[in-house]
């Protein structure tokens, strides 16, 4: 096991990954202003699964190289960021218990500034040693499959359920994660659904959301309409992208895959999010509209362009075919 294929793929496709995955590391801790454990925990696991794509030396350097480099650049460059109490805070606590809250929270920053300093060159070692698990475990689960029918039987059988449970884990990590207006949480519940299919999707986004109302609890309370949504936006772009055909090349094509995440995410981002809003919260409709619309433009594309650059080298590390084959119909015993 241990050849040079154990250590690094080099092809362009890999290289794309890697720095995309490396990107992702990158933002996971150095755009966060709190939940620091949330952002730790997802560049960890971007570094294992560098790792397990492109090699354990190869992946899990360049995504590790991004871990130090973030936790640098946040340590110096944005170690005081201004924590003041909000107006609804202040409405809502009165000025000086919000006030104080803001201060503490400002104390609880600065700390975790200082343990993520003084711990960087752990972390990195970490990340590395990650990559190089998760490299091993993929090879150890790929060679075992190798010899397996390539139709499943059980349609959830332990390899299916472990393919939604790493991409509910992405969705549920990335979900802080914020590049200006754009958001990531939504990201691994769409690419779930164009691997696996509509069925796995829905489940991905369902599973994701409810795990995520217990990770982070909504102020609003939870409400199984955003849940629907949720689900809803990981079957959406594979069922527009079956359309167009049974071809798999068409999951290669930028614009085909950008029409059914625009369908998708207009839909449910654009559309029934800001309605749930108004019929549930008494929020504006079209303010609502035009704010999601505004995200969206930069979301959709860039989700179209991650997935078609990175799709080529984890289908081809990973066997997606034998499970999406079951999507539609359970097979009868």
């Amino acid at each position: 096991m241990k050849n040079k294929k154990y250590y690094y793929e080099l092809g362009w496709t890999n290289i794309v990954t890697a720095i995309v995955l490396g990107i992702f590391t990158f933002y996971s801790i150095s755009n966060l202003k709190d939940s620091f454990w949330i952002g730790i925990s997802s560049a960890l696991i971007l570094t294992a699964l560098s790792g397990a794509l492109n090699g354990a030396a190869f992946g899990g350097l360049t995504s590790a190289l991004a871990f130090l480099g973030a936790i640098i650049y946040k340590v110096n460059y944005k170690a005081a960021p201004s924590f003041k109490a909000s107006k609804k805070a202040i409405e809502t606590l009165g000025k000086a218990a919000a006030e104080e809250q803001a201060a503490l929270k400002l104390e609880t920053f600065n700390n975790s500034m200082a343990n993520l300093d003084k711990y960087k060159f752990l972390l990195f070692i970490s990340a590395i040693v990650l990559a190089f698990i998760g490299r091993y475990i993929y090879l150890k689960v790929k060679s075992t499959t190798a010899n397996e029918e390539r139709v499943e039987k059980n349609y959830f059988s332990a390899r299916t359920l472990s393919y939604l449970a790493m991409f509910v884990a992405l969705s549920v990590v990335l979900n802080t994660l914020r590049v200006g207006p754009i958001s990531f949480g939504g990201f691994p519940i769409i690419y779930g659904g164009l691997a696996l299919g509509p069925v796995y999707g829905f489940i991905i986004g369902l599973v994701s959301d409810l795990l995520g109302f217990l990770v982070r609890p909504s102020g609003n309370g939870f409400n199984l309409a955003f849940t629907l949504t949720s689900a809803i936006t990981g079957a959406i772009p594979v069922l527009v992208l079956r359309t167009f055909g049974n071809d798999p090349k068409n999951k290669h094509s930028f614009v085909k895959v950008l029409i059914g995440i625009f369908v998708g995410q207009t839909l449910t981002s654009v559309i029934m999010v800001p309605y749930f809003m108004k019929l549930f919260y008494g929020f504006n409709f079209w303010e609502r509209v035009l704010k999601a619309f505004s995200k969206q433009i930069w979301s959709i594309p860039l989700y179209a362009f991650i997935f078609v650059s990175t799709w080529k080298v984890v289908n081809k590390q990973i066997d997606f075919k034998s499970i999406e084959k079951t999507d539609f119909a359970i097979p009868q015993k």
